[in-house]
């Protein structure tokens, strides 16, 4: 048994042995792929380079498509004219004094409304609805079409001076079930002025903002028409900025 063990191993070994005699030179000699191409080099001997695979229809499509033409710009003299109102220099002479621009593009502008008092902001519902600030601290509702629907309160005080009043407003992600606005204005106190966050729920027969609240202010309180202004912005997650 011990020898038929024997013959039997050396008889596998035989054969495997035969098998790579074939297959290495067959390996060896075998030709380029089709993205591999020889090339002749200057001593006779050859380099191997790959090929470029073929572009497919969709990259000759995105590799020919013309790039828009860049709309030359018109520019004239500075647009701030006005003496420095500080002893601090500029960076450049351009920082303070950059030129105005002229648009060369086409465009038409139509009127929807010429009956908004002061506007400051403006944002659009779930439903493609306008909300427009007032800064004398009212909200107005209006259609892209133009309808403009009546005054809406619910809010404190606000500084409407200068800078100031009811300013940014901007729906809650949640709008749709919530009814929820957010807004930013210049909080008047007997303290003075600052610019603050407040948020309240437009009731559902649209005629004010119910509950308002402030929940943040940029402190401390200053007696000052200027600097309040501010926009809002939700991210992802619902928390906003």
């Amino acid at each position: 048994m011990k020898n038929l063990l024997t013959k039997s191993s050396k008889l596998l070994c035989l054969t495997l042995s035969i098998v790579l005699l074939i297959l290495v030179p067959a390996a060896c000699g075998a030709s380029p792929s089709d993205s591999e191409t020889a090339e002749p080099t200057s001593e006779g001997s050859t380099t191997l380079s790959t090929a470029a695979p073929n572009p497919t229809e969709t990259e000759t499509q995105e590799s020919t498509t013309a790039l828009p033409t860049p709309i030359p710009l018109v520019l004239t003299e500075p647009f701030e004219s006005a003496p420095p109102n500080t002893t601090y220099q500029p960076i450049s002479d351009d920082q303070t004094r950059a030129p105005g621009v002229i648009t060369q593009a086409e465009y038409s502008v139509t009127i929807l409304t010429d009956e908004l008092v002061r506007p400051w902001a403006i944002d659009v519902l779930p439903d493609g609805r306008f909300v427009i600030t007032e800064k004398g601290g009212t909200l107005r509702i209006m259609t892209a079409d133009g309808p403009l629907g009546e005054p809406i309160g619910g809010f404190p005080e606000v500084d409407d001076r200068s800078q100031g009043g009811l300013l940014d407003v901007a729906p809650a992600p949640d709008f749709s079930s919530s009814r929820m606005l957010y807004f930013t204005l210049a909080e008047a106190t007997d303290q003075g002025s600052l610019t603050a966050v407040g948020r309240g729920r437009l009731s559902d027969d649209e005629t004010i903002v119910e509950n308002f609240e402030i929940v943040w202010r940029a402190i401390p309180y200053y007696d000052n028409s200027s600097h309040f202004g501010s926009r809002l912005e939700f991210d992802g997650e619902g928390t906003f900025s």
